[in-house]
């Protein structure tokens, strides 16, 4: 495990240079609490669809796609098993909620051998917005989740990586609510 320090130069007057070392704290990444996913099992992401409405099967495709040519997972489309590490389908979820990923094999060490990727595509339109972008956004997000990517509900530019699909609600036309920023293509990439 690498160890990250960041030094920190403080010129203080006439005393000269002071020179301060502290650990660099990151954010979870695959810890399987409330707010992140858990890690997958392997680099090797099998998915497969079920139940999604046909227009909504491209965008998890599509999602699917954008983590393999994005990441160095590398994403494969199957038969539903219960070997699949990620089963997309549409359900009518509680509440306002608008996607959902749920481990349902859970092995030692925090590791996913088999998630749901659930998508409400009633309660994307009820929100309102742009349906496609939301759609999109909501697939991608829950689909980070898959490969072990933590939640976010601030939309702050700049906080802990910009904004990106990670960020929870309804968004805006911005491209970049359908991508995985650098910060979190990096926390993939180095997990697998």
């Amino acid at each position: 495990m690498r160890r990250n320090i960041a030094v920190i130069f403080i010129l203080v007057g006439s005393l000269g240079l002071i020179i301060m070392r502290s650990r660099v704290v990151a954010d979870d990444f695959g810890t399987g609490d409330v707010n992140t996913g858990f890690k997958a099992d392997s680099a090797d992401h099998y998915f497969c669809v079920s139940g999604l409405v046909a227009s909504s099967v491209a965008f998890g495709r599509a999602a699917m796609s954008y983590l393999d040519s994005h990441t160095d997972m590398i994403t494969h489309e199957q038969s539903c098993t219960a070997a699949t590490d990620a089963i997309m389908q549409s359900v009518n979820l509680p509440g306002s909620v608008r996607g959902q990923y749920h481990c349902v094999v859970l092995k030692p060490g925090n590791i996913c051998d088999s998630s749901t990727v659930s998508i409400d595509e009633a309660q994307i339109a009820a929100d309102g917005g742009d349906f496609d972008q939301n759609l999109a956004k909501t697939t991608l997000h829950e689909t980070g989740h898959s490969a072990g990517l933590r939640h976010y509900t601030d939309s702050t530019p700049g906080v802990q990586s910009g904004d990106d699909c990670m960020v929870s609600g309804v968004v805006d036309n911005n491209q970049a609510w359908v991508t995985y920023s650098p910060h979190r293509t990096a926390h993939i990439n180095n997990a697998y």
